[in-house]
């Protein structure tokens, strides 16, 4: 069950609010240089899986062998790179966050606010639709946990920020 909270009265403009939260940016060139990896395995794999079917030379049979095997410590290897990069985008950090028009805003960033009852934490990102082939763009998103949740809460009731509400009993 989703609800939504908010209010509709005349709320402070422009109101802050400063929370410890864990934030995560999303850098598309790190995610980049996960993927070549893959492609240029994909492409070398294509390369010689065609060469040897049209020309028939079937010792290529051993190349195309070895590159489909090589896969495994190329997966390997981008796990871990992947495993690292994940552990270094999450970082505590103090956020002032401010209340406007009826949204929260971080730097003039727009942020979607969901509340989870049950894990008593509030989700935060800057998700949004780019059109009609990308679909979503997201390139920070956040958790406030503990502690913080309630007086957050309270804040948005406050200056009539909507939050979607999820996981309700």
């Amino acid at each position: 069950m989703v609800e939504k909270l908010g209010h509709n009265m005349e709320y402070e403009k422009n109101a802050k609010y400063c929370v410890t939260a864990t934030t995560r940016w999303i850098k598309e060139k790190e995610i980049l240089r996960l993927l070549v990896p893959v492609f240029v395995w994909l492409l070398l794999f294509l390369v010689l899986f065609v060469v040897m079917c049209r020309t028939e030379i079937w010792f290529l049979l051993l190349a195309v062998v070895i590159t489909f095997l090589s896969i495994i410590p190329i997966s390997i290897v981008s796990y871990k790179k992947c495993k690292k990069l994940n552990q270094e985008s999450c970082v505590q950090t103090e956020l002032m966050l401010t209340a406007r028009d009826g949204a929260i805003y971080k730097d003039d960033m727009k942020l979607n606010v969901a509340y989870s009852v049950l894990d008593n934490e509030v989700y935060f990102d800057d998700e949004r639709d780019l059109g009609k082939y990308n679909h979503c763009h997201m390139t920070f998103c956040g958790i406030i946990g503990g502690d913080d949740v309630k007086g957050f809460v309270a804040f948005c009731r406050e200056n009539g920020v909507e939050i979607e509400v999820f996981n309700v009993m």
